[in-house]
């Protein structure tokens, strides 16, 4: 009997998805064509019990080109190490969900490839990944110090400011000629 690859995908909402823009619809579209088994679950959904971690969600198939999109099947809990292959791909906010959610997805990492690897998307959250490359960062402040913001601002007059764990450009503003006294 053939084993059916299997991919679950830890992401927002199904619904949610922009299939112009989202490149988790592109791979699961691509892995739906190439005969694998999807199952989408939501981080919140992550169940660890007595050694074991689990999530509840729903197999899922994909229909490009058309208006509904998805099709998502019964509700089920199933153990994430009897998949192949997981996907984490939500969006931020990186916060205490988020962090434990990576360690629990640490749990299955011995037997499940994981896409991002817990550990890794953990230990370097986006905007300050920078750091790894100085030499090529523009200056760079981070601090919640209203007075060393304005310092800033004031040494180098066009600045950019943005919250470090938001996403998809909500709350970047650019600041220009503003007088700090």
């Amino acid at each position: 009997m053939k084993k059916h690859f299997k991919i679950a995908i830890q992401m927002d909402p199904l619904e949610s998805i922009n299939i112009k823009s989202d490149s988790t619809y592109i791979l699961a579209l691509e892995a739906q064509k190439r005969g694998y088994r999807l199952f989408h679950y939501l981080p919140e959904n992550l169940i660890y019990e007595n050694g074991r971690v689990s999530a509840l969600g729903n197999v899922f198939k994909l229909f490009p080109n058309k208006k509904i999109f998805f099709k998502k099947y019964q509700t089920q809990k199933i153990f994430l190490d009897d998949y192949d292959v997981i996907l984490v791909r939500q969006d931020p906010p990186f916060n205490m969900s988020y962090i434990t959610a990576t360690y629990l997805l640490e749990k299955v990492s011995n037997k499940t490839l994981i896409l991002n690897n817990p550990k890794s998307i953990r230990d370097n959250p986006e905007k300050l990944s920078m750091f790894n490359f100085k030499s090529v960062i523009p200056p760079t402040l981070i601090s919640k110090n209203i007075e060393q913001c304005f310092n800033f601002q004031k040494k180098y007059k066009k600045t950019i400011i943005k919250p470090l764990y938001g996403n998809g450009g909500e709350g970047i503003s650019k600041l220009e000629g503003i007088n700090v006294v």
